[in-house]
């Protein structure tokens, strides 16, 4: 399946989208491609709230092909059940999922899960899920200059969050081995402990986590995490962590002006993505931040 850019697809209800081939799905800056329910009108409470900022409007995308072969590049996903259900039931075969320049917002239950499958996700923001916002188990996993956040809890959702973090990193079950590598990368939610990492011997886990922000309440003092800020009480990550359609409020996972993810990220992996999601140049001042957005007023 091939997208070109500016296709906007629209489900009802708990319509999928399932590939057992390969998605090409690669839109622009100006045309990105789009991924959504179908409802255009306002679901009829005290402040009217459009349907398209509840989760659970349709179903996902699934991904099931063991030698898929998968590109999406500036794509929104938002306000279903599942965003991608990237999943290999084969033991001979690994496929290949790449996520650049993606957002991927508001899901009842997960944002993006990866099951037996290699990844790259970069300059993309993963932001709002009832449960996981990001689930890995099986494969290897990369991830630049991403803003991974949870703030789900708001009085348009059906359901309140559950105790799940915002970043899953599960070696149990799995059929293939495990490598996740998190680069100049925000990992920050409403809960206490945004990551967590599931495995029989959590030293020997194969990682390179650094430069990054992550919400955790202890700092964990494993060697795969290097040049990490981890989060402070009261800190300010974002410039909008709360939706009030009364005042006016949407999300807005830029950093704030008191960020502490402004200024960092590692300048030589930045190079490598010299400007975010939002066209932003995140070289120009000479102390790129952490995650898919550059601060910005």
């Amino acid at each position: 399946l091939t997208l070109a850019p500016g296709t906007r697809l629209f489900f009802h209800n708990n319509s999928n989208l399932i590939v057992y081939g390969h998605l090409k799905a690669e839109g622009t800056r100006s045309e990105p491609i789009l991924f959504r329910g179908d409802r255009m009108d306002k679901i009829g409470f005290v402040t009217p709230v459009p349907y398209n900022l509840v989760a659970g409007q349709w179903g996902g995308i699934y991904l099931l092909n063991p030698t898929g072969q998968h590109v999406l590049k500036h794509v929104t996903i938002n306000s279903g059940y599942v965003g991608i259900y990237y999943v290999n039931r084969s033991k001979l075969h690994k496929p290949m999922l790449e996520i650049s320049d993606c957002r991927i917002h508001n899901f009842l239950f997960y944002n993006l899960v990866a099951i037996n499958g290699d990844m790259t996700v970069s300059n993309s923001a993963i932001t709002n899920s009832g449960g996981y916002t990001v689930y890995l188990n099986g494969g290897k996993h990369t991830f630049y200059h991403c803003t991974i956040a949870n703030y789900f809890n708001n009085p348009t959702q059906s359901i309140a969050r559950d105790n799940a973090p915002a970043f899953m990193m599960m070696t149990l079950a799995r059929s293939y081995p495990m490598e996740t590598k998190v680069y100049n990368s925000v990992i920050a939610g409403s809960a206490q402990n945004e990551l967590s990492l599931a495995s029989r011997f959590d030293s020997q886990y194969k990682a390179d986590i650094a430069f990054s922000y992550i919400k955790r309440t202890k700092a964990l003092t494993l060697p795969q995490f290097r040049s990490i800020r981890w989060s402070a009480q009261k800190d300010t990550v974002f410039k909008g962590t709360v939706q009030n359609l009364e005042k006016e409020l949407l999300y807005n996972f830029m950093p704030d002006s008191v960020s502490p993810v402004r200024g960092l990220a590692d300048p030589e992996m930045a190079k490598r993505f010299p400007f975010d999601l939002n066209g932003r140049n995140r070289l120009a001042d000479g102390a790129p931040d952490d995650g898919a957005y550059e601060w910005g007023n």
